[in-house]
């Protein structure tokens, strides 16, 4: 019984690590990526959302927003 429940612990540690090892590298690209679209684009991103108060939204919801988003250079 001992026997079993070593492997299983083996297997789970084996699995967990890997699965870390595997996403570890996105989640701190996500992190930082996150913190510097807060810090360097949160007036822009406010901006948008307020021009797009009190209109109608097409049917994909923030086309008008993509649209605007597009010619103000905000993708480049």
């Amino acid at each position: 019984m001992i026997n079993i429940l070593q492997r299983e612990v083996i297997y789970l540690w084996y699995y967990f690590s890997l699965q870390l090892e595997q996403i570890f590298g996105y989640w701190v690209l996500g992190m930082v990526l996150g913190s510097v679209i807060a810090v360097f684009a949160k007036e822009r991103i406010h901006g948008l959302f307020r021009s797009m108060h009190g209109k109608r939204l097409s049917v994909f919801g923030f086309d008008s927003v993509n649209r605007r988003a597009f010619h103000s250079g905000f993708g480049r």
